[in-house]
């Protein structure tokens, strides 16, 4: 597992990962500034590690694969459900405003992430909800837009598309 921070293309020295790195991002999240006393603690000490040890894990690394073992195969994505995500994903290959859209494996993230939402909720079975939920952060960092829209949000492109796409009855 990889957790990487992302800065903003506009600072200087960063470039813009190829969209097959793009794709291999699970999701996309912002975490905000720290606290008020740590990030002073931050600036005074001049280092984010401080502290970093000291963080208690919520879940052994047994726990976690049991837990995932039992999403893949305790919790049911349904056709209908499929066919959902299917059609979310297609729209943003069809897009006007996208040179690229979701991929297979982009498609396969938000089933797996829309089932851990479901395991989290204490279902068995994904509802449209749990897809709706993830949609954006699971794909929005994979769309690449045309370049003369390169200033439009893709967040707001995903949104759109959910409005288009009826929800299936489950």
């Amino acid at each position: 597992m990889v957790i990487a921070t992302q800065n903003p293309v506009e600072q200087v020295g960063t470039y813009p990962l190829p969209e097959s790195q793009l794709d291999r991002f699970l999701i996309t999240t912002g975490i905000g500034y720290p606290p008020e006393a740590m990030e002073k603690k931050i600036i005074r000490t001049g280092s984010i590690r401080e502290g970093v040890r000291e963080i208690k894990p919520l879940l052994t690394l047994d726990e976690l694969q049991k837990a995932r073992q039992a999403i893949r195969e305790e919790v049911l994505l349904s056709e209908k459900i499929t066919e959902y995500i299917y059609r979310l994903v297609a729209a943003t290959r069809e897009h006007s405003m996208l040179l690229a859209g979701i991929s297979t494996r982009g498609a396969i993230s938000l089933a797996e992430t829309a089932r851990s939402h479901a395991f989290l909720a204490g279902r068995d079975h994904v509802i449209p909800e749990d897809v709706k939920a993830l949609y954006v952060p699971v794909c929005a960092h994979r769309l690449i837009l045309r370049p003369e829209n390169e200033a439009l949000d893709r967040k707001e492109i995903l949104l759109s598309l959910l409005d288009e796409n009826p929800v299936p009855l489950v």
